[in-house]
């Protein structure tokens, strides 16, 4: 993923750096939802980037343990596999975590790399479509 959010940035950075001041303690999101966007949502967070139509709604995703990799990169993977069903026709290319189900605030998104038979930085979809995030496939890297 690419990069963390305006509002999570900052918040991360009075967290870890100001905690004399008052106000600056994170508040840890109690559940984080995977997007789907046809276009890059940004550091601000735009909605009106995130697929719609068909039965999508954003899916629940939780988080094994942070590991390190083998350059020594450390990162989190999505511990279960994530389904989208029922999707509307479009295509896809960021994926988004947010802190809400419907709206709220954006936490990272980045670009996506399918690792299909062919690997594309996109997704074409058609109505009725799904798609599977495997577990372990969506990794967010802090280096």
């Amino acid at each position: 993923m690419s990069g963390f959010s305006d509002t999570y940035e900052q918040s991360i950075l009075s967290h870890v750096f100001c905690a004399d001041v008052v106000g600056t303690i994170m508040t840890r999101p109690t559940v984080i939802y995977m997007a789907l966007h046809i276009a890059d949502p940004s550091d601000s967070g735009l909605l009106n980037t995130e697929l719609t139509g068909g039965s999508y709604i954003r899916q629940h995703v939780t988080f094994l343990p942070a590991a390190t990799d083998d350059n020594g990169r450390g990162y989190v993977a999505n511990r279960i596999e994530v389904n989208f069903r029922n999707l509307p026709s479009g295509t896809v290319t960021h994926v988004g975590l947010w802190d809400a189900g419907t709206e709220g605030n954006l936490i990272i998104s980045g670009g996506i790399s399918s690792i299909s038979a062919t690997p594309s930085e996109s997704i074409a979809l058609n109505t009725g479509d799904e798609l599977a995030i495997l577990a372990e496939t969506l990794k967010i890297y802090l280096d």
